[in-house]
């Protein structure tokens, strides 16, 4: 494993609109070595078209399969996690998106704090339109304490 690459694990299913939105907020971060990992659910290949339009910035590598037969929720990401390249981690749901310098946040802090396991960012819920729901961002970070 590359101790500088941080990998974006992204599990979809059925929502390409919404998958639009977390993708290009993955490939807009400013850190580099970065790895986005999409492992789509879908019955369709209409999330793998998607990610093949975006232009994808120099630095960021960007690894799409599509799972037949779905493996579920949890299967899913477990896949993502299992054949992610970079030593540290990132999940993001597909209705979720990154802050500009999000990345950048999470490896200072993983710099900053030799063994650290784990470290959560506050994250924004997004509607099908791109919208950020304030509500169910505020629900959400709240829930899981991410301050």
């Amino acid at each position: 494993m590359d101790d500088d690459l941080i990998t974006i694990c992204i599990p979809t299913h059925r929502r390409p609109s919404m998958l639009l939105h977390a993708f290009t907020s993955a490939i807009a971060q400013d850190y580099r070595p970065l790895e986005i990992d999409i492992s789509d659910d879908s019955p369709s290949d209409d999330s793998a078209a998607l990610v093949k339009s975006v232009p994808v910035p120099q630095g960021i590598t960007v690894r799409y399969r599509r799972n037949a037969p779905s493996l579920g929720q949890a299967a899913n990401v477990t896949s993502l996690f299992t054949q992610a390249r970079g030593e540290r981690l990132v999940l993001l749901h597909d209705d979720d998106t990154l802050l500009p310098g999000a990345i950048r946040a999470l490896d200072e802090a993983w710099r900053a704090t030799p063994g650290i396991i784990a470290a959560y960012g506050i994250q924004q819920v997004i509607r099908e339109n791109g919208e950020i729901s304030i509500v169910d961002t505020q629900r959400h970070n709240e829930r899981h304490h991410r301050v």
